[in-house]
């Protein structure tokens, strides 16, 4: 069973790496992280991956405590 507080803090410290957590629910955002990050840093420097992150945070803050527990 997956929880949402370990979710958050993955999210805070790790960015798109807590999609990794998730990963049944979550994978193409995972792979969309990453893509947005490496692609994004190249052009636009570090303010890409600091979208992703933002967006990890706020998808695992907004997602109800009910899909979590639904995660083996």
């Amino acid at each position: 069973m997956k929880d949402k507080s370990v979710a958050v803090i993955l999210a805070v410290f790790l960015s798109f790496w807590t999609w990794l957590y998730t990963y049944s629910l979550n994978s193409k955002k995972f792979w969309i992280g990453i893509l947005v990050s490496i692609f994004g840093m190249i052009v636009l420097g570090f303010l890409a991956p600091f979208g992703v992150w933002i967006w990890a945070i706020v998808d695992s803050v907004s997602r109800d405590t009910k899909e979590y527990k639904k995660i083996k």
